[in-house]
């Protein structure tokens, strides 16, 4: 919790750009805790709307990230954080087009 705690603090601030290639790094990894603690780290994140505001164009990235978690065959508890990630970014997507890109997620939830 205090990791994500900085990180969306730093993320607000300056953008951290390397934070998004360590999630992606941890959510890729063959290790199922490493998956877990990306999307701890996700969901945390997508609790703020500036942060929200900041991964806009990366937007499709996290769609897929998330449809890959939901999809975890070895571990129930990364797909429970993908579903918490998602559930912490729907309320941030007020338009159409954004609500339309997590449209493909939900048969899968």
């Amino acid at each position: 919790a205090l990791a994500a705690t900085v990180a969306r603090h730093a993320m607000t601030k300056s953008g951290w750009p390397e934070l998004l290639q360590f999630v992606l790094e941890g959510a890729r990894s063959a290790t199922a805790s490493h998956r877990l603690v990306a999307m701890v780290l996700v969901a945390s994140l997508l609790e703020s709307d500036d942060v929200v505001q900041k991964l806009t164009p990366h937007y499709t990235l996290l769609r897929d990230l998330l449809s890959s978690a939901l999809q975890d065959a070895e571990s129930a508890a990364v797909a429970r954080g993908a579903l918490r990630a998602l559930a912490a970014w729907a309320p941030s997507l007020a338009g159409a087009e954004e609500v339309a890109l997590l449209r493909p997620l939900l048969p899968q939830v």
